[in-house]
């Protein structure tokens, strides 16, 4: 069985969670090959031991231009048109 990550994203810049550093050291040795989607991602894995991970491209940008198009406007069902669509990754005040 091989194991690839594909453009996974850590959701930070550097690597805050040394209690279980060494655990993910180990699940990161379990794959064949590795990649993530933010420079920050590549940093992280080398500081746990990683060191040919590399980074692609992120598979929200992989797709074509029509998946995006359907999914707005399955959300946008009933509703006026001509509105602003976002996603907030992380909302705040």
């Amino acid at each position: 069985l091989r194991r690839v990550s594909y453009a996974p994203s850590f959701g930070l810049d550097e690597w805050q969670a040394a209690h279980v550093a060494g655990e993910v050291r180990r699940l990161l040795g379990n794959f064949d090959a590795v990649s993530v989607r933010e420079d920050s991602g590549v940093d992280v894995c080398r500081a746990l031991g990683r060191q040919d991970a590399v980074l692609v491209l992120d598979p929200t940008l992989a797709v074509s231009e029509g998946m995006h198009h359907s999914l707005a406007d399955a959300q946008m069902a009933g509703r006026a048109q001509g509105r602003v669509i976002t996603y907030f990754l992380d909302p705040s005040d």
